[in-house]
């Protein structure tokens, strides 16, 4: 019978030692949970932000696309050729006439400016 309270006893350290593995098993369990939480958090945004990544590079190809086809069917030797025609005559304007009408503009300007003021300070009966 003087064995059955050591045996008791042994029994109980024995179950203590088991519930504390057991309280170590299971926050070392919340902390994985944790950790797969944040882990398949940071997937998501890493998703949704690939997503809009890949929606702007589809629409930015789509544009070249769109543009490569209007190069395609541009006329390119056409708008060459306007370009020269545009050149050639732009050599034949008179710059210095140009120059010239500018300034006498500027002067016929500043002349009805003289005369603008001339009428405001004009009374007719004062």
């Amino acid at each position: 019978m003087h064995e059955s309270p050591m045996l008791l006893e042994q029994l109980l350290e024995e179950t203590r030692r088991g519930n504390r593995l057991k309280q170590r098993q299971l926050m070392a369990s919340y902390l994985i949970l944790v950790a797969l939480l944040f882990l398949a958090a940071a997937a998501v945004a890493l998703f949704l932000s690939l997503r809009s990544s890949i929606t702007q590079l589809t629409d930015t190809l789509a544009s070249l696309q769109v543009l490569a086809d209007q190069l395609a069917v541009a006329d390119i030797d056409g708008l060459s050729e306007a370009i020269r025609t545009l050149g050639t005559q732009l050599s034949g304007v008179d710059v210095d006439g140009l120059n010239r009408a500018a300034a006498e503009l500027g002067e016929a300007a500043g002349n009805l400016n003289e005369f603008s003021d001339a009428l405001k300070s004009f009374r007719l009966f004062g």
